[in-house]
């Protein structure tokens, strides 16, 4: 059995299906575990890492949803 990383967020429950490193920040790609179709990105807060941020505008989820596609 595979084992994913989970995060809370509005209280619903997040996998981390995929993590990147992209201009010195760690992007995740998280997928709703009970809808899949349910996905987002966020990134490691630089300060903390035992937290995940937003992306910070239109540009960088761009910018991420490319890099991930291209992967």
């Amino acid at each position: 059995m595979v084992e994913f990383e989970a995060y809370d967020i509005d209280n619903i429950e997040y996998l981390v299906l995929n993590k990147m490193e992209l201009d010195g920040e760690i992007y995740l790609f998280l997928s709703n575990s009970n809808d899949p179709e349910d996905i987002m990105f966020r990134k490691y807060d630089k300060n903390d890492l035992d937290y995940i941020i937003p992306l910070d505008d239109e540009e960088e989820v761009k910018k991420v949803a490319t890099a991930f596609n291209e992967r």
